[in-house]
C-alpha cells in the first residue's frame, strides 16, 4: 500500500489506477484537516474533570477513533460518568466544535485547494465521489456547510448510516453498492490505521495519506 505526502491530480491517479470509476474519501484527516479541531473541542469539553491531557494529547490518542469509542475510553479511564449518554457528549462536544468554525479563513486553512481541483476534475471526468466517515451526521453536516463542499460528492456516509462502522469495512461496502461500483474499480484515501482496516477489508485499491501531518 503505497502512501501519498502530497494531493496528486487525476492524470497521476490514472497512471496506477486505470480502471478507477470511483474515488472515495475518508473525511477527518484525509479529505479535511480537522482532527486539530476535534481534539480542541474534546479538550475544551474535558477542561472541567481537571484531566491532565492536553489538546495534542488527546489528538494523538484519539485520532481516527469514532466519538462512541472516545465516550467508551474516557469512560474506561474513569474521566467521562459511567452512563454518560452519546448523544449528550456528541451534543455538548459539537457546541464547542462549532465555536471553531466560526474562523472566517476555516477553508484556506482546513481543505488544500489541491484536493477542491482533484474533486472538480474527477468530476469532469465522469468519476463519482463519495466521502465514508466514522463521524455523526451531524458533525458532517457541519463541515459540509460551513465549507459548502457536499456538491462535489454523490454520497457522503456517516456512521449513522450503517449498524457497523470503521474499522469494519460495511461501511465501504455500503458505499460501493450505492455508486453502483464494484470495490476493484473504487479507489479508497484513508490516513488512520483504524481507516485503513476498513478499506483494506472492503477489497477496493487503498492509498494511505499523509499529506496533513
Amino acid at each position: 500500500m503505497d502512501t501519498l505526502s502530497k494531493v496528486p491530480t487525476l492524470k497521476d491517479l490514472r497512471e496506477s489506477f486505470k480502471e478507477i470509476e470511483a474515488l472515495i474519501f475518508d473525511m477527518d484527516g484525509t479529505l479535511l484537516n480537522s482532527e486539530v479541531l476535534h481534539a480542541q473541542a474534546l479538550f475544551e469539553l474535558l477542561k472541567e474533570k481537571n484531566v491532565s491531557l492536553n489538546a495534542q494529547d488527546l489528538l494523538d490518542r484519539f485520532k481516527g477513533v469514532s466519538e462512541p469509542d472516545i465516550l467508551q475510553m474516557l469512560i474506561d479511564m474513569e474521566i467521562v460518568e459511567i452512563g454518560t449518554d452519546i448523544l449528550s457528549f456528541i451534543a455538548v462536544k459539537n457546541s464547542y466544535f462549532e465555536e471553531s468554525l466560526k474562523s472566517d479563513d476555516l477553508k484556506e486553512k482546513i481543505i488544500y485547494p489541491e484536493l477542491i481541483s482533484l474533486l472538480k476534475e474527477a468530476k469532469e471526468h465522469g468519476l463519482k465521489l463519495a466521502i465514508v466517515t466514522a463521524s455523526e451526521r451531524s458533525t458532517t453536516e457541519l463541515f459540509m456547510d460551513k465549507l459548502e463542499l457536499a456538491h462535489h460528492f454523490d454520497l457522503i456516509i456517516t456512521r449513522d448510516d450503517t449498524e457497523k462502522s470503521k474499522p469494519h469495512p460495511m461501511p465501504y461496502l455500503h458505499s460501493f453498492e450505492k455508486l453502483d461500483v464494484k470495490a476493484l474499480n473504487s479507489l479508497i484515501f484513508e490516513d488512520s490505521d483504524t481507516g485503513h482496516c476498513a478499506a483494506i477489508a472492503s477489497g477496493a485499491n487503498v492509498l494511505r495519506v499523509n499529506w496533513y501531518e
